[in-house]
C-alpha cells in the first residue's frame, strides 16, 4: 500500500571540523496529506528497499568525483565503507559506513537513506535528499557518517 513520508533535515555545528551539515531523518510515515513540505515528490507505485555498503578496497581511499559516486549509487549502495572514518559528516553525496553492514529501520527518528523502486527505474534518498540522476547530486549537501 502506499504511504507518505516525512523527512526532516536538521543542521548541525560540527566544532573539530568547523563546520555545518545537514542530517536527515524521518519525521513520519503513513497519511501525512494534511500536511505541506518544504519539497514533495511523488514516487507513486516504487516500493522501499534497503540501501547497501560499497566496499572499496580503498583503491581511491575517500576520493570520488561525482561520476564514481553515482556510479556505486546505481549498485544500490548509498555508503562507502571506511571503518576509520572519524568525521559525523561526509563532504560529498554520499555517506559513510563504519561498518560493511548498512544500519536501516525504517521508522520514524532513524536515518532518511533508503531506495526507491520500480519496474522501470531506482531513486535513492541520500541523507534526505531526492537523487534520480546525477546532476541530482549536487542538491545532497553532504552525506552522514554512522
Amino acid at each position: 500500500y502506499g504511504v507518505d513520508i516525512g523527512i526532516d533535515r536538521n543542521e548541525h555545528y560540527d566544532r573539530s571540523a568547523g563546520a555545518t551539515y545537514i542530517k536527515s531523518k524521518i519525521s513520519a510515515i503513513g497519511d501525512l496529506s494534511h500536511t505541506f513540505g518544504f519539497e514533495e515528490v511523488n514516487a507513486g507505485g516504487k516500493v522501499i528497499t534497503t540501501p547497501g555498503v560499497h566496499i572499496s578496497g580503498n583503491e581511491h581511499g575517500l576520493n570520488y568525483n561525482y561520476e564514481e559516486i553515482f556510479n556505486i549509487i546505481k549498485t544500490g549502495s548509498l555508503f562507502i565503507h571506511s571503518a576509520d572514518f572519524k568525521g559525523a559528516f561526509f563532504d560529498a553525496p554520499i555517506n559513510i559506513a563504519r561498518s560493511k553492514l548498512a544500519r536501516f529501520n525504517f521508522a520514524p527518528d532513524e536515518g532518511a537513506n533508503f531506495i526507491l523502486k520500480d519496474t522501470q527505474s531506482s531513486a535513492y534518498v541520500i541523507n534526505g535528499f531526492y537523487v534520480e540522476k546525477p546532476s541530482d547530486l549536487d542538491r545532497v549537501a553532504n552525506g552522514i557518517a554512522e
